[in-house]
């Protein structure tokens, strides 16, 4: 448990004999109660200095200097805790750049723009027309989607309501 690292010539010898190691690694140290956290924080640039900075800050190749604009912490992700069923919390989580909080948009960033078609494409033909609906997928607040029938739909609301 805690951080460490393996040697090239130890992770090429681990890996052909427990390519398991880290999945385990993690899942013992989250049993423990040695729970693996990561500051999350963001870089917020201005609209209006998009176009006074020396590069196109869409460019994904590109790296916008801390200096510039200092990362902000908005939180700690933490994992606290091993899934109870790996079908249903693991193999059908859906990760999709298109589920975003209502009232954003998305940037004009190409690479985003891809992911946005792309991820979404994976995720219907992966899991199903319907993977949002599943538990791993659902938004943590309530809402109303309407959907009914069809593939693996596990809830819907009645129209009739």
């Amino acid at each position: 448990m805690g951080t460490h690292s393996l040697v090239w010539d130890e992770a090429l010898k681990l890996n052909g004999q427990d390519p398991d190691f880290h999945r385990r690694d993690l899942y013992d140290s989250i049993t423990a109660g040695a729970y693996p956290k990561w500051d999350l924080g963001v870089q917020l640039i201005p609209v209006e200095d998009e176009d006074k900075l020396p590069f196109d800050i869409l460019d994904c190749t590109k790296y916008v200097p801390e200096e510039m604009y200092p990362v902000k912490n908005i939180g700690t992700m933490e994992l606290n805790r091993n899934v109870t069923d790996y079908f249903a919390e693991t193999e059908q989580v859906a990760f999709c750049t298109t589920h975003i909080v209502p009232g954003i948009d998305y940037s004009n960033d190409p690479m985003l723009q891809a992911r946005n078609f792309s991820y979404l494409d994976t995720q219907l033909s992966r899991v199903g027309r319907n993977f949002r609906q599943l538990p791993i997928n659902k938004p943590v607040c309530p809402y109303m989607n309407l959907l009914r029938d069809g593939q693996m739909v596990s809830d819907y609301v009645a129209l009739s309501q």
